[in-house]
């Protein structure tokens, strides 16, 4: 909030760069809990995934088109190759001509008085505090996640990797936490007290987190079962849609309608698990790329998520930059509209060829 207050740049425009960067990078790259419940849906609804879900995922990256085109989008917009448009220049041009960081009227999600606590608690932390820990797990991850792949794929000679998807997990969120302890303890930042008291109520998150995961499993299961066990939607959509199934632009209709739905309850989450179930039967049935079809509904949802005004990302991010959070949708909205547009067209291109 400093560095951006001291260049002049709108509150608005940090809580859209907060939320274009959160949910998209988080339904492409393997940073957070999400590769959990992503790798959880695809082995459930991709045949042959089954036990290597990490690498079925690294083939959805590709065709994740929106999620791609969100943090390039962003890169451009800071870089001034794309020149502000909507309701963000607007709010641009009051920071720059009338010096206000905040919009008369609106309500930040902050006092001013807890805003400038943040900023004291804020100097006694380093960029390296967050990033260590995190390279640890993430390079972990990738290394024991595709080490076999690579293997095959180079014609090495040396030892496979014997572990599961799960197992791949746990094990990089564990070296994760030891190098986290081993540097908040080494520089004073924590006790080995506070940090397993942080430790647990992040593991807290963790167990509501893996409720959601059952709950939407179960949600995909009786979509996809026939009765009495489920209510056979999946199959029914497929023998309905048949006839009507065009191949090459059922990718970009499966993203559409996943932001649609994503938007509408503020949810990547819930959206993945009602079309992921619905959607992998129609591109099987309709000769469709399963990974490009899975990335649509990866995609899909991941718009919903950082733009809708009632989803927790974009709550969050009114709350990081301290903004205005109606104002801060009024002012992304338009960012992320132009950015799924371009998705669209390439889930048409990508289906065509």
């Amino acid at each position: 909030q400093t560095i951006f207050d001291k260049f002049k740049i709108s509150r608005e425009k940090l809580s859209f760069y907060c939320d274009a960067t959160s949910a998209p990078s988080k339904a492409l790259l393997p940073i957070s809990g999400w590769i959990v419940y992503m790798i959880s849906l695809i082995e459930e609804n991709i045949p042959g995934t089954a036990g290597n879900g990490l690498a079925a995922f690294v083939k959805t990256m590709p065709y994740n088109f929106y999620c791609w085109l969100m943090p390039l989008f962003v890169i451009l917009l800071s870089l001034k190759f794309i020149p502000d448009f909507g309701p963000m220049r607007i709010a641009e041009k009051r920071v720059k001509e009338e010096g206000l960081i905040h919009k008369e009227g609106s309500k930040p999600m902050i006092s001013e008085e807890h805003e400038e606590k943040n900023k004291l608690a804020r100097k006694d932390g380093h960029m390296i505090d967050m990033f260590a820990p995190l390279a640890a797990s993430v390079l972990t991850l990738l290394i024991l996640g595709t080490w076999n792949q690579f293997k095959t794929l180079l014609g090495l000679d040396i030892p496979s990797v014997n572990i599961d998807t799960l197992q791949i997990l746990i094990l990089s969120f564990a070296l994760g936490l030891v190098v986290a302890f081993i540097q908040y303890t080494a520089k004073g930042l924590m006790s080995p007290k506070e940090f397993m008291d942080h430790t647990i109520e992040g593991g807290k998150a963790a167990v509501i987190g893996a409720f959601i995961i059952v709950l939407a499993l179960t949600l995909g299961d009786i979509i996809k079962a026939p009765p009495p066990e489920g209510v056979g939607t999946a199959a029914y959509l497929v023998e309905t849609a048949r006839p009507f199934i065009i191949p090459s632009v059922l990718p970009a209709i499966v993203f559409v309608i996943g932001a649609i739905i994503s938007f509408a309850t503020g949810t990547s989450w819930g959206t993945w698990a009602i079309m992921m179930p619905i959607s992998m039967p129609l591109a099987l049935e309709a000769g469709v790329n399963p990974f490009l079809a899975a990335a649509a509904v990866l995609s899909g949802g991941a718009f919903g998520d950082h733009c809708s005004p009632i989803s927790d990302t974009s709550v969050l991010s009114s709350l990081a930059a301290n903004t205005d959070h109606v104002e801060h949708v009024r002012t992304q909205l338009p960012y992320a509209i132009v950015v799924a547009v371009f998705a669209t067209a390439l889930f048409l291109i990508a289906g065509l060829i």
